[in-house]
C-alpha cells in the first residue's frame, strides 16, 4: 500500500496561513514530496507518554548503510524537524519517508 502522503505548504515572504493538520498513519507510515533540502516537519506528539518517529535515511556509502533519523518527542509537544539534505534523505524520488510506530502523531511541512 502506497505510503500517506503529508502536504508542503511553501512558505512566502508575504507569508501564510497555518494550514491544516495532519493526522498520522501508522499502518502506511508516510511520504513528503520533492524535498530540495529546505523543507521543516512540524511533529506534534498528542499521546501521554514520549513517543518516537524515523525519519528513513536511503543513504549508502561503501556498503555501509547511515543510520536512519530517530526523534523522540515528549508527552503532548510539538518540534520541528529539519531541515533535510537531499544526498541523506531523499528517496529515488525526490520523497522523504517518515515511519510511524503509532498513530498518536500530527503533521504539517514547510518548505522555503
Amino acid at each position: 500500500m502506497p505510503r500517506t502522503a503529508i502536504p508542503v505548504t511553501q512558505i512566502v515572504r508575504a507569508g501564510i496561513a497555518k494550514p491544516i493538520i495532519m493526522a498520522g498513519d501508522a499502518t502506511n507510515d508516510h511520504s513528503i514530496a520533492s524535498n530540495n533540502g529546505r523543507l521543516f516537519l512540524e511533529i506534534k506528539n498528542t499521546d501521554a507518554t514520549i513517543r518516537g518517529l524515523i525519519i528513513q535515511t536511503p543513504l549508502v556509502t561503501d556498503n555501509l548503510a547511515l543510520a536512519d533519523l530517530s526523534v523522540g518527542v515528549p508527552a503532548g509537544e510539538t518540534w520541528m524537524v529539519g531541515p533535510f539534505s537531499t544526498q541523506t534523505f531523499n528517496q529515488t524520488d525526490e520523497s522523504i519517508w517518515v515511519d510511524l510506530t503509532e498513530a498518536t502523531w500530527e503533521f504539517r511541512v514547510f518548505k522555503l
